[in-house]
This record gives C-alpha cells, sequence and structure tokens, in this order.
C-alpha cells in the first residue's frame, strides 16, 4: 500500500510539473508572438516621434521614441510645466517592459494613459501608484500575461480598462473588486479559458469583451 501511495504521488507530481512547463512554454511562444506583431508596427512608424505638451498643458505625447523603460525623470516636464495639470498621456508604440515604481506619482490628475504596443509582461499596482483619479487605462497589445490582485484597486474613478492582445491564459479573482465605476472591460483576444468573479454581482457592466480566447468553464 505504501509503494502504490507512492507511485500515486509521483505520477501526479509529474502531471503538475509538466501542466506548469506547458503552461510555461504557452506564455513565452505568447510573448514571441506579440513581440513579432508589434514589430510590425514600430517598424510602420519608426519615422515619427513626438513629444509634446499640448493646449494648455493638458496631453503628454511620447508615442514612439524607441523607450525601453520609463521613471519619474523621463517623464519630468520641461520648463515650470505643473504635471498636476496633465490629464492625458500617451505612450504607445515603444518598446517599454520596464514601469519603475513612483513613475506616476506627480500625476495626480491624469484621466487617460495610453500604452498599447508595447512589451509589459506584468502589471502590479507600485507601477500605476498616484493614479487615484485614472479613468481609462488602454495596456492593450503588451505581452501581459499577470495582473496582481491588487493592481489597480487604487483607481476608484476607472470605468475603462483595455487589457486585449495580450498574453493572459487566467485571471486572479476580485481583481476589479473597488473599482465600482468600471463599465467597459475589454480581454479579447487572450487565452483565457475560464473567467472568474471579477467584481460585485451587484456592479454594472455596459460592456464585457471577451472574445478570441479559449473559454471552457465561465464562472
Amino acid at each position: 500500500n505504501k509503494m502504490k501511495f507512492l507511485k500515486l504521488i509521483l505520477v501526479i507530481s509529474t502531471i503538475f510539473f509538466n501542466y506548469v512547463a506547458s503552461s510555461r512554454s504557452d506564455v513565452e511562444r505568447c510573448i514571441t508572438m506579440r513581440a513579432h506583431d508589434n514589430e510590425k508596427s514600430w517598424n510602420e512608424w519608426e519615422n515619427l516621434h513626438s513629444f509634446f505638451v499640448g493646449e494648455a498643458r493638458a496631453q503628454v505625447n511620447m508615442t514612439n521614441r524607441n523607450l525601453h523603460s520609463i521613471n519619474q525623470e523621463l517623464l519630468k516636464l520641461n520648463g515650470n510645466a505643473d504635471e498636476r495639470r496633465i490629464i492625458s498621456m500617451d505612450l504607445s508604440i515603444n518598446r517599454i517592459s520596464v514601469i519603475e515604481n513612483g513613475t506616476f506619482e506627480r500625476f495626480h490628475n491624469l484621466r487617460l494613459l495610453m500604452m498599447r504596443v508595447n512589451s509589459l509582461r506584468e502589471i502590479t499596482a507600485s507601477q500605476f501608484k498616484g493614479l487615484m483619479v485614472l479613468e481609462e487605462l488602454d495596456l492593450s497589445r503588451n505581452a501581459i500575461y499577470s495582473i496582481e490582485r491588487d493592481a489597480v484597486r487604487h483607481m476608484e474613478r476607472l470605468r475603462t480598462i483595455d487589457l486585449s492582445g495580450n498574453c493572459l491564459f487566467n485571471l486572479r479573482p476580485y481583481i476589479f473588486f473597488r473599482n465600482l465605476r468600471l463599465i467597459n472591460i475589454h480581454f479579447n483576444r487572450n487565452f483565457l479559458d475560464t473567467l472568474p468573479i471579477l467584481m460585485p454581482f451587484s456592479q454594472r457592466i455596459d460592456n464585457l469583451n471577451v472574445t478570441a480566447n479559449r473559454f471552457t468553464n465561465l464562472t
């Protein structure tokens, strides 16, 4: 009986480690695929560089500057510009894979943040610390495979989040439990096979886009 039990444990362990290895391989393949797809966009826009502060210093555009990481110093505005007046920021079409802690801490009134077509892999709360009034977050077409449970819980005014075209194979439950104003969620073109409870049952959602996934179970 003891030998049978040990063999059973060995079989279960083998299955588990094979599953983990397979999952990692899937993520790695997805990351490679997303990088290949985004390369086309980077090449198409390679001659268009912009960094400007728009009218009334309300907008910042840093698209297609071949950025691989961002930090507080990089986003420091010139002259006497006041970060508190910025309500929109576009960092799309770069190669950003690292957001250093505190990068957005000075942008207390930012409402819209676009970071589509980059190389982000993980989303954590420390990356977006300070964005208390953010209403729209676009992280589409990255290579995100992990979202920390508390990553966006401090964004109490968040209404729209776009995570389409990433490498999400699973989601942690209740990741939007504190985002009571969230009504537009985009998870399309990922690799999800289940959809856990993301927010309170009583919360209204206008648009939940989960097309082009691998769903076998919705909980």
